[in-house]
């Protein structure tokens, strides 16, 4: 029991506004009165005892007093983060978009190549814990935040390293102007996050996997929290590391830093503003952009080769193939385009094997003696037609609506 005017370290287990439920090392609880202390779950405490009101009540926790006289977001007395770092690929933008649109699109990463990393979590929630999870987002969904929070709150009490719940815990207090509390929750995930990544400075964190999602986020809520402080500064340096870490850029922070430091980045204007950045849509612009693959038509496809291309790759190759034949009829560059994407879902299509019977489709078709591309073209149509269809049905309902 703790001593009068000692001083006892806990950890925050859960937020019953306006109390918190506190743990000693040894598993002790206590109810805590933190006043106009804004701590949140997993957060260290050191309380000067002033006294310990016993509730005889059976089950029912004692209630610690004390002054907060220390306060630290640290992992160290949590259970261990069951998620590790794990190579997805490499990359390198001088070999893929040749030396000029390299150093153009990716001036700090151009000349040497990088691993791909992304974190593989090791633990999944299940059983109850996954059902209170449901839960909660249900309540979120449904704008019964209080109650979605006493939830998520004793998730987080019970398993620290939930990334997104602090996430969410972060956006609900900074909707409440709780600004020092969202701090505190956007810079626990951040803190998480960063302790599975490596010591050495030759990866980025690829763009194409979902998983790095949580540390971004946090990053970025953080950036916008610094912006609405005021403190410029800061704000800057979560943005530039945001895209020194991710310089594909699909979450749009080069924009960002554009407006904070007036100096230009790739690709911040126009309809590819909203897309990662990427080189290949801007092809035609650099003579010496290298071609390491070919695309035939009437050639059957290496699916998954064709599945582990880049979507604007991919297009490249495509009109690459057509050059002449673009020109030979004189197509505008909306044609072409169009083309262009009519090819790649059918191909890509093919290489998913969806619908199942699409494979058998097209082998009977050239056994029957059309070539590979005038099926392509043929299957392509028919997706093309029931996309206008499609379209024209949405606008007329749309048109009935109003």
């Amino acid at each position: 029991m703790p001593l009068i005017d000692s001083v006892v370290d806990v950890i925050v287990k859960q937020t019953c506004d306006p109390h918190l439920i506190v743990a000693e090392s040894d598993g002790t609880e206590y109810r805590y009165d933190p006043g106009r202390g804004e701590f949140i779950e997993n957060e260290s405490l050191s309380i000067r005892v002033t006294g310990l009101d016993k509730n005889l009540e059976l089950g029912q926790k004692d209630e610690l007093m004390g002054v907060v006289v220390d306060s630290k977001l640290d992992l160290t007395p949590l259970s261990a983060f069951p998620a590790e770092m794990i190579q997805t690929g490499t990359w390198n933008p001088e070999w893929l978009y040749g030396p000029t649109a390299a150093k153009d699109f990716f001036p700090e990463h151009y000349q040497r190549t990088w691993r791909f990393l992304a974190p593989d979590f090791k633990e999944a929630v299940s059983g109850d814990d996954a059902k209170k999870l449901d839960e909660a987002s249900r309540l979120l969904q449904e704008g019964h935040h209080d109650e979605a929070m006493q939830i998520i709150s004793e998730m987080l009490g019970k398993i620290p390293w939930l990334l997104d719940l602090y996430h969410v815990m972060g956006t609900l207090a900074f909707s409440k102007n709780l600004l020092q509390k969202s701090e505190k929750y956007f810079t626990m995930g951040i803190l998480f996050s960063e302790s599975i990544l490596p010591d050495a400075d030759d990866y980025v964190l690829d763009h194409r996997d979902s998983r790095n999602h949580f540390y971004m986020s946090h990053m970025h809520s953080l950036g916008d929290l610094r912006l609405k402080t005021h403190d410029k500064d800061k704000a800057l340096e979560i943005f530039q590391k945001m895209y020194r870490l991710m310089p594909q850029d699909p979450g749009g922070i080069r924009l960002i830093l554009q407006d904070l430091t007036g100096n230009n980045y790739p690709q911040t204007s126009g309809p590819l503003a909203n897309r990662p950045v990427n080189p290949y849509l801007k092809f035609e612009e650099y003579s010496d952009f290298p071609l390491h693959d070919c695309y035939d038509p009437n050639t059957k496809t290496n699916y998954s080769q064709w599945l582990g291309w880049d979507e604007a790759y991919r297009h490249l190759l495509i009109f690459n193939a057509h050059r002449s034949w673009f020109a030979a009829n004189k197509m505008s560059p909306q044609d072409m385009y169009s083309h262009t994407i009519m090819h790649d879902i059918v191909e890509t299509a093919l290489a998913h094997n969806e619908p199942p019977d699409l494979r058998q489709a097209l082998a009977r078709r050239i056994i029957a003696g059309q070539t590979r591309h005038d099926v392509i073209h043929e299957f392509g149509m028919n997706v093309m037609k029931r996309f206008s269809e499609q379209a024209e049905k949405n606008k007329n309902q749309a048109s009935t609506s109003n």
